[in-house]
C-alpha cells in the first residue's frame, strides 16, 4: 500500500516537472524579441513637449545626440517611439493617463546598423 503511495508521488511529481519545464520555455518564447532594423541612434539634440498626467500636466522629454532609442513604427518623416508602457491607468483618457508613443522627425535620427 505504501508502494502504491510512492507510485503515484513520483509519478505527480514528474508531471509537475513537465508542466514547470512546459511554462518556463513559454516564457522565453513569449518575450519580446526586438526586430532587426528598428534601431535608431539621435543625430542631433532633440526636446519636445510630452503628456505626463497627474499634477505635473506636461513636461519636457529630451534625447541627445548618440543616442540609441528602438522604433515602434517608422514611416517616410517620423519614427514612433515608445516612452512608457501601457498600463490600467492609462486605458481611458482621464487625470492620470500620459502619453505612450512619441513622434520623433525622421531628420533627427539615423538607423543604426
Amino acid at each position: 500500500m505504501i508502494y502504491e503511495h510512492s507510485k503515484q508521488t513520483i509519478g505527480a511529481m514528474r508531471t509537475l516537472r513537465i508542466c514547470i519545464g512546459f511554462l518556463v520555455i513559454l516564457m522565453f518564447y513569449g518575450c519580446k524579441k526586438e526586430v532587426p532594423g528598428n534601431k535608431f541612434i539621435f543625430v542631433s539634440d532633440y526636446c519636445t513637449t510630452i503628456i505626463v498626467g497627474g499634477v505635473l500636466g506636461i513636461q519636457e522629454k529630451c534625447f541627445y545626440k548618440d543616442e540609441v532609442v528602438v522604433a515602434e513604427l517608422v514611416t517616410e518623416s517620423t519614427i514612433v517611439i515608445r516612452i512608457a508602457e501601457p498600463s490600467v491607468l492609462n486605458s481611458e483618457p482621464g487625470p492620470s493617463s500620459y502619453q505612450e508613443l512619441l513622434d520623433i522627425p525622421i531628420k533627427h535620427v539615423i538607423a543604426k546598423k
